[in-house]
């Protein structure tokens, strides 16, 4: 197209051909170098270069700076197309010379509904890294940018089928106005020299890894760790299917399974309270030897009304005899189930160092999940350490999220062990002891600080 008797033109690549056409929503997901950020740029910034009252919103869920905005890649590909003669580079948006706005680039988080209306006269949402976006982001944009004929596009590599864009896509695909494509470097084809030497070390990498894989399996031999989160890691990163986080995860030491206990076992309990989305989860769990913990029975509810929770909670046996110790930050809901059917149930100390030494403990444990607690076993299927999402870095902090039960398993234990361990006596008092007060070992051991970190 040409404007000021200039021809501007955008290179467009096979995969892209159908975002040419009018499509309400666009989007093009995959592994890294598929250029879809790239490819929309591209098309943008011809779409503002030709038609003078174009206007394009970037969009991230957060935008800490406009560096980290798509501005730089939009400006690139104007430069490219030999169009930046129509425009005013300034340092937060692009304007064209008489002033009118050609970009400007929002961070969801950081707008208010009022805020966010001023997308109402945009005729591009170009979304980046769209796994970010939450579900509240993406009620807010799409009846927001409603100008008509306007578009929305999105360009992301998966993460989580559960993440609020995939559930989106999922709720929509084969509309007639929903456009969906898979993009990968192979459909690429302007990828730079360096990223295919990237890629093919990563492939070679992971077909090493699947053959060690095949082996171990052929003689009925777990994989090794490593060699899986090789093989994760570039269908992941690559290949753009969604991350499994086998090396992400936090536990690799449970199985799903039953367990004869003996008679005179000690059970505990343990509790994390509920609040607002967040489901109320509890446990009842033993240790047959002092390497096993199995956990036999879990009570689980969102939304559970307070005069309700002791009734959800005697959903596990025996927890009405027994102590039982739940997360201290709701001490009225602690008083209120004393009063309500579970007399015996305290407070989690929790304190310094109680997080990591409960992580520890339970690390160091075989975990044993009976299959009624089906929320339980996806809590250990898919709770998972930070990662740095602009490098990939794994940290060693876990996430905050999927960890509800789990959080209640620290609490029932933290009497039961020190620095990680098993306290000696927990399985040589329930063997020898065949009649017991039935809290007797919670006893003993309630007045004593020695589960906690120094």
């Amino acid at each position: 197209m040409t404007q000021s008797g200039t021809t501007i033109e955008a290179k467009v690549a096979r995969w892209a051909l159908p975002l040419l056409k009018p499509s309400r929503y666009k989007i093009a997901r995959g592994g890294r170098s598929g250029g879809k950020s790239h490819q929309f740029c591209e098309i943008a910034a011809e779409k503002m270069a030709s038609n003078p009252t174009f206007k394009v919103a970037g969009i991230r869920e957060v935008q800490k700076s406009i560096k980290h905005s798509m501005k730089s890649l939009l400006e690139q590909k104007i430069h490219e197309q030999g169009a930046s003669y129509l425009f005013d580079m300034q340092s937060t948006e692009i304007k064209r010379h008489n002033g009118d706005t050609a970009a400007a680039f929002f961070g969801m988080q950081d707008h208010t509904a009022d805020a966010v209306k001023g997308l109402e006269d945009f005729d591009l949402g170009l979304v980046d890294e769209a796994n970010n976006l939450s579900a509240t982001s993406i009620k807010k944009l799409t009846p927001t940018l409603r100008k008509e004929g306007s578009e929305i596009w999105f360009a992301y590599n998966p993460d989580q089928e559960t993440d609020p864009i995939d559930v989106f896509i999922a709720e929509n695909e084969g509309h007639e106005d929903f456009l969906v494509l898979s993009v990968n470097i192979f459909d690429n084809p302007f990828v730079s020299d360096t990223a295919w030497k990237e890629y093919r070390r990563e492939k070679a990498r992971a077909v090493e890894a699947r053959e060690r894989i095949a082996a171990a399996r052929a003689i009925k031999e777990d994989p090794a760790d490593a060699d899986l989160a090789i093989v994760d890691k570039f269908n992941h990163v690559w290949l753009g299917y969604y991350d499994n986080r086998s090396q992400r995860l936090v536990f690799h030491n449970w199985k799903e399974g039953e367990l004869d206990v003996p008679d005179n076992v000690v059970w505990f309990y343990g509790i994390d309270w509920g609040f607002a989305s967040d489901p109320m989860a509890a446990n009842r769990f033993c240790f047959p030897s002092k390497s096993t913990m199995y956990i036999s029975h879990e009570a689980h509810g969102t939304g559970i009304r307070n005069e309700d929770v002791p009734g959800k909670l005697l959903e596990l046996p025996g927890i009405a005899d027994r102590v039982s110790r739940a997360d201290s930050a709701r001490p009225e809901m602690v008083d209120y189930c004393r009063r309500n059917g579970l007399p015996k149930i305290r407070s989690a100390k929790k304190g310094k160092g109680s997080v990591e030494d409960g992580y520890s403990f339970l690390q160091g444990l075989d975990i044993v999940v009976h299959p009624r607690c089906k929320n339980t076993l996806n809590e250990f299927k898919v709770h998972s350490y930070k990662i740095v999402k602009h490098t990939g870095e794994i940290l060693t902090t876990p996430e905050d999220k999927d960890n509800h039960h789990i959080d209640g398993l620290r609490y029932g234990a933290e009497g039961a062990h020190r620095k990680g361990k098993l306290l000696e006596g927990v399985v040589e008092e329930q063997n020898n002891r065949l009649e017991r007060p039935q809290d007797a070992y919670s006893s003993v051991r309630e007045d004593a600080d020695s589960w906690k970190v120094a």
